[in-house]
């Protein structure tokens, strides 16, 4: 994060507790996070912004970045495949 410049912005929106598993919230956090590093637009610092809402009483955590991107349309349906690269440069 450092080398890269990359800034994280956390709004949860006064939610003070997640009732979830910590090994798999941990997981998901870290593989958000360093997809975001990992496949960041090479000419801007990394941007990764982490909030959370409630919608129709249920709690949902959001997370956003300034990267590459995916073609959803291309590769939605493949998007959370075991081992899937969507980016051939990385």
């Amino acid at each position: 994060m450092k080398s890269k410049k990359a800034v994280i912005h956390v709004s949860l929106n006064g939610i003070e507790r997640i009732k979830a598993s910590k090994p798999y919230m941990d997981s998901i956090f870290l593989n958000l996070i360093s997809n975001a590093l990992k496949y960041s637009d090479q000419s801007r610092p990394p941007e990764i912004k982490i909030s959370a809402e409630v919608r129709d009483d249920k709690l949902q955590l959001l997370f956003a970045d300034n990267g590459l991107g995916i073609d959803l349309e291309k590769y939605g349906s493949k998007m959370f495949g075991l081992r899937k690269t969507f980016h051939r440069n990385r």
